[in-house]
Formats: structure tokens, sequence, C-alpha cells
């Protein structure tokens, strides 16, 4: 059985890909909370189907337009500047959906809105972890890239496992 186990020695010997990788993983975790909570939120405020898959119409429509352009954008822009738009981006729009929902009468426009906007954000942001492989090779040594690059495997896997 210790044949198939991990190597986790790139996560303790090196603090720095140790925070990429857990803050990638809390990140993710985050996102398919709220991709779950807004089809919710709208189906418990409209009691409509309808309206939860024009939701899903919503959401599809910029992530297949900007992911087009994501890539461009990973390729052009800052690393590190891009992690942080993203990721602050993604956090105003979590914010702006809960205190729609502490309202007495919560909007469902502002639930759509912010749902297009979520998934441009996200569509940026899965690039990002695309890209993710090639920014923890200059944290990590030459002598780690493998077992670094088997735990970035490990993490994109456990996000397209839903």
């Amino acid at each position: 059985m210790a044949k198939f186990a991990i190597d986790l020695t790139p996560l303790k010997k090196y603090p720095d890909f140790r925070n990429l990788w857990t803050a990638g993983l809390i990140s993710y975790m985050g996102s398919m909370i709220t991709y779950v909570a807004m089809p919710f939120q709208l189906k418990e405020i409209t009691n409509s189907y309808l309206a939860v898959g024009l939701l899903g119409a919503v959401e599809i429509i910029p992530l297949i337009l900007f992911g087009l352009y994501g890539g461009v954008l990973a390729d052009s822009v800052d690393r590190k500047k891009m992690v942080w738009a993203t990721e602050a981006g993604a956090l105003i729009l979590v914010a702006i959906l809960l205190a729609n929902s502490w309202l007495w009468e919560p909007k469902v426009s502002v639930i759509y809105i912010v749902a297009g906007l979520f998934a441009m954000v996200s569509a940026a942001r899965y690039h990002y972890y695309n890209i993710n492989t090639t920014t923890t090779t200059s944290i990590t040594s030459t002598i780690n890239n493998i077992n670094t690059t088997t735990n970035n495997n490990i993490n994109t896997t456990t996000r397209y496992c839903r």
C-alpha cells in the first residue's frame, strides 16, 4: 500500500508552495459553494426551475466567451497580479451575494448579474490554475519538480471531480 502513497515532501519542504497549494484549494472550495448557493437561493426566492435554468445560461455564456480570452490574459499579465485581481474580484462578488441574501427580499437581478460576473472571473481563475504548475516550478527546486507536479495534478484532479 505504501507504493500508492502521495509524496508530501514538497508541501512539507517549501512553505511558499504549501501556501499556494492550500490557498488554491480553499479558493476552489469557496467557488464551488458559491456555485451551489446561487441556484439554491434563486430556487428558494422564485420557486421556479426555469429561473434556475436561466441562471445556468447566464453563467455558461461568460465562461465560454471569457474562457477564450483568459488564456491570452494569463500569458500577458504578471501571474501574481492576475491571482490577486481574480481572487479579489471573486471576494467582492461573494460579498455582494452575502449582502443581497441579508435583505428582507433579496433581489433576483443581483443574483443574475453577480452570477455572470463570477463566471467571468472564474474563467480567468481557471487559466491561473492551469499555469499554476509553471508557477510552482519556480518556487521549488528541480529535484522536487516531479513530486510538485504530482501534487498539482492531485489538486487539479480534486477540482474537476465534482
